[in-house]
């Protein structure tokens, strides 16, 4: 994506290419005024979700002869809830800037050749396509989910979200900011910050639901493990708290036993 080899760049500021401004990155603004971003980039946000976690549509005219991106970051904290880092990823996805505009055979290339992993719902809530990128992803080759309900590596926690988010983009609303965890063939979450929206049949009159995902699984459980990490540290200190009290306690009931049994007072 920016050419640049990652033993070039470690240690270093963020390259100029990915910048969300003049100065920082989002990450870098994350970490920096982490308030500001839903200020700053109101019209870009397309989504947030808990822990800190945004989503935004931006656009790199340096990447690639002009990239339309979708960028996702959220702070990295400590046992104390202070920010000590941040995550980003940015998934090109300027195939399908145009959206509902674009023509379905255009759709049906760009969705082909996309690295995002996007298929294609029908107005019986069937998969109609499945591209590259998801047989890559989830391990489900084209053959075995053509005709097949995509409850079929969805999260059974997820599928009533699923259902009316279908529903919606069906009827023409574009709905963003949806996650998800699928499944793969081995049995391995993959958790994804999706957009679904309509777009007209390829081979028969009606409408189709596309839905473009964007792989946060990574992020999702960096942030499970930080998490993890902050509730057992907490935990220690609630022990050691106890302890410490317990130890108060006992030291103060010897001294007053002491000081009642002294033969000297």
């Amino acid at each position: 994506m920016t050419a640049i080899r990652e033993k070039e760049i470690i240690g270093k500021g963020v390259p100029e290419s990915v910048r969300a401004d003049d100065q920082w990155s989002l990450a870098d603004i994350v970490i920096e005024e982490p308030n500001s971003i839903a200020e700053r980039f109101s019209e870009s946000i397309v989504g947030k979700a808990d822990g800190g976690v945004f989503q935004l549509e931006m656009h790199f005219p340096a990447l690639r002869e002009g990239m339309r991106a979708i960028v996702t970051t959220a702070p990295l904290l400590d046992m104390h809830g202070s920010i000590k880092g941040a995550v980003e990823t940015i998934q090109d996805v300027s195939d399908f800037s145009a959206g509902t505009q674009a023509s379905p055979s255009h759709m049906n290339k760009a969705i082909k050749i996309s690295p995002s992993p996007v298929f294609r719902i029908d107005s019986n809530g069937k998969i109609s396509f499945w591209n590259k990128a998801c047989e890559e992803s989830f391990g489900y080759s084209t053959s075995q989910m053509l005709g097949r309900s995509p409850f079929t590596f969805l999260s059974k926690r997820y599928r009533d979200t699923f259902k009316k988010t279908i529903v919606s983009a069906l009827k023409g609303q574009t709905v963003s900011n949806r996650q998800w965890k699928y499944y793969t063939k081995r049995g391995e979450p993959i958790y994804v910050l999706a957009k679904a929206y309509s777009t007209e049949a390829s081979e028969q009159k009606g409408k189709e639901c596309i839905i473009v995902n964007t792989n946060i699984t990574e992020l999702k459980l960096k942030m499970k493990e930080l998490e993890e990490d902050a509730q057992e540290s907490k935990e220690q200190l609630e022990n050691l708290a106890e302890e410490y009290d317990l130890l108060k306690k006992n030291i103060a009931t010897y001294i007053r036993r002491k000081e009642k049994f002294d033969p000297n007072q």
